[in-house]
């Protein structure tokens, strides 16, 4: 969940940065590091989401396997 919501701050912000790219006097360059620093969570950080989905999904298999070998 934490990945999720991490992903939707930063495409939040990327959204303000691309409006603000218009106005002049606003800091071109950091408005331009939000929008790099959103695209780079989003393709190496948001896919570990489906990794932990996975292990909560599946892990419980092997406990009860082993537990139903043993009964």
């Amino acid at each position: 969940l934490g990945y999720l919501i991490g992903s939707w701050l930063m495409n939040k912000s990327k959204s303000k940065a691309i409006e603000k790219l218009n106005i002049k006097e606003s800091d071109q360059d950091f408005l331009k590091s939000k929008i790099v620093s959103a695209d780079f969570y989003d393709t190496h950080i948001l896919p570990r989401s489906n990794l932990h989905l996975n292990i909560v999904s599946n892990g419980s298999k092997v406990v009860f396997e082993t537990l139903d070998s043993n009964v």
